[in-house]
C-alpha cells in the first residue's frame, strides 16, 4: 500500500519488469489513489534517447474505460471512465520531488521551464499530441520528438513525464494522474 497525500487508501501496480530498458514498451506502473479510485496509466518508450541521433519518445495513456482492453470487466469496475476526459502530458526536468498537488490529486513533476514549454507548446513539434480529449477507449498515444544532433549539453539529463487527465463538464478539475516516466538524454 502507498498512501497518497490525501489520506485516501492507494496502491501502485506495474508491469514487464524484465523488459531491456530500450525496449518501446519497457514497462508501466499505475497509481490508483484518487478518492473514486480513477486511475491513469501512462507507458513510455524508448527510456532513453540519443542527442546525436535523436528520436521520438512514446506515451501511451490508459484510463478506465468502457472499451479499455486494460479494465477486465467495465461494467463491474471500480474506477468511474475516463472516457471523453481532457488528457495533458506534462513534463519536468528538474525531479519527480516534491511534486504538487492538483484538485487533491498528488502529481509527481516539480514544475521548472520545461514544464512550462510542454504546456504552452501542446500538439506543437516536438509535442504531438500531448493535449487532447480520451476517446471511448479511454486511450491516446502522445509523442516528444528529439531532433538530430540537440545541444550536447543536455546529455545526462533526465526528462519526467506524466499523464493527468480533467473532468471538464464539471469545472475542469484534475480526477488523475499518472505515475512519471523517466527519458535518460545520452550523448
Amino acid at each position: 500500500m502507498v498512501p497518497p497525500a490525501d489520506g485516501s487508501a492507494g496502491y501502485i501496480a506495474g508491469g514487464a519488469p524484465n523488459a531491456p530498458a530500450n525496449a518501446p514498451r519497457s514497462g508501466f506502473a499505475a497509481v490508483f489513489s484518487h478518492p473514486e479510485d480513477r486511475a491513469l496509466a501512462l507507458i513510455a518508450g524508448p527510456s532513453a534517447l540519443t542527442l546525436h541521433i535523436g528520436g521520438e519518445v512514446v506515451f501511451e495513456m490508459a484510463g478506465a474505460g468502457p472499451a479499455n482492453p486494460w479494465v477486465p470487466n467495465p461494467a463491474t469496475s471500480a474506477a468511474p471512465s475516463l472516457a471523453d476526459t481532457l488528457y495533458l502530458v506534462l513534463g519536468s526536468a528538474s525531479g519527480t520531488a516534491p511534486g504538487f498537488n492538483l484538485d487533491g490529486i498528488p502529481v509527481a513533476l516539480n514544475v521548472d521551464a520545461y514544464s512550462l514549454l510542454g504546456f504552452a507548446a501542446s500538439n506543437q513539434p516536438p509535442f504531438q499530441a500531448t493535449l487532447g480529449i480520451l476517446p471511448a477507449s479511454a486511450a491516446a498515444t502522445a509523442r516528444i520528438t528529439l531532433v538530430r544532433d540537440s545541444p550536447a549539453g543536455l546529455v545526462g539529463l533526465v526528462l519526467w513525464h506524466s499523464a493527468l487527465a480533467f473532468d471538464l463538464p464539471n469545472g475542469g478539475v484534475c480526477v488523475a494522474a499518472s505515475v512519471p516516466r523517466p527519458l535518460l538524454l545520452l550523448p
